[in-house]
């Protein structure tokens, strides 16, 4: 895992800075980048164990500060296993009322999730 490494979404810019990663709106989809970071803010508040928390960020969404989880890779699971772990996942993603929170910055794709304390957790780095 290198040290320091910078990758672009279509939204957002990623510094992955030793064990944290520093996520921050693209100037050129700021207010996207900034909707992605108010998300990931307000799911890791509810506690859901399905997204990296959050540990630290701007309270309009300017940035967050999260730990830096080890990507999913096709060595970790079959695109068979991925596709029936991203269907449940959604199915899991679930706010106080039981409806579905939306999804729309998290392509189903295993490079969207990382391993965090013995879980698969969405982490969106990017890429």
């Amino acid at each position: 895992m290198n040290s320091w490494l910078i990758t672009s979404g279509a939204m957002r810019r990623v510094l992955l800075c030793g064990n944290r990663v520093i996520k921050i709106p693209r100037l050129s989809n700021w207010k996207a980048g900034l909707s992605a970071n108010r998300s990931e803010i307000a799911w890791s508040a509810r506690g859901y164990p399905g997204y990296c928390p959050v540990l630290s960020s701007h309270q309009a969404g300017y940035w967050l500060v999260m730990p830096r989880c080890r990507v999913l890779t096709e060595h970790d699971m079959t695109e068979a296993e991925f596709e029936k772990f991203f269907d449940q996942f959604g199915k899991e993603a679930l706010d106080g009322s039981g409806i579905p929170i939306s999804l729309p910055h998290l392509e189903a794709k295993p490079s969207n999730f990382g391993w965090f304390e013995g879980r698969w957790v969405a982490i969106d780095y990017g890429a």
